[in-house]
């Protein structure tokens, strides 16, 4: 029942459209975008999306004061990746603690999620660094290998980059559960 209304949801969501007004020298200018739901928030579509040729993408969390999960995750374009679990990473905070070194086949969905959401976000036209006013948070970095060795690299501290960013972080959080990861033998 839940995928079903879900289903609906994002149908009606994708066909669901908005006006903006803004005043012009001219007159009134109207603009009509049209949403999504996608990585559990609403997005604007990206009319001019471009095809980036992904070949890796590295994303690395650091340690915070708190319980902040410390991971890094390396996917390759032939779907290859390697989840190096260092420090709270735990499902929920009732499981037992992730740590060591795993590798996996990332499922084809998720992967083209992934790439889907990178090429989405136009990253290589994002800044190179973020930053929140707070103190003492976790901070990422993300390396985008593509177009033949092309390297887009983002700090960002306190997680706070741009809505699309902060949706492909959440991307990299929930792939340290959604596959199966084998551990590597030391």
């Amino acid at each position: 029942m839940k995928m079903r209304r879900l289903f609906f949801i994002v149908i009606l969501i994708i066909s669901l459209s908005f006006i903006s007004f803004a005043q012009t020298s001219t007159g009134i200018k109207i603009d009509k975008n049209t949403l999504i739901y996608l990585f559990g928030n609403f997005i604007e579509i990206n009319k001019k999306q471009k095809m980036y040729n992904i070949e890796k993408i590295e994303y690395q969390t650091t340690r915070c004061f708190g319980t902040c999960p410390q991971f890094n995750i390396v996917i390759e374009k032939s779907k290859n990746a390697t989840f190096n679990a260092q420090h709270h990473n735990r499902k929920d905070k009732n499981e037992k603690e992730i740590k060591g070194k795993y590798k996996t086949i990332i499922k084809d969905e998720d992967f083209d999620l992934i790439v889907n959401a990178l090429n989405g976000i136009d990253f290589p036209n994002l800044k190179d660094k973020y930053t929140t006013g707070h103190r003492d948070t976790q901070a990422c970095f993300l390396t985008i290998t593509y177009n033949e060795g092309k390297v887009k690299k983002i700090k960002d501290y306190g997680l706070s980059g741009t809505l699309e960013l902060k949706n492909f972080y959440n991307l990299m959080f929930e792939l340290r559960f959604n596959q199966k990861w084998e551990k590597e033998k030391k």
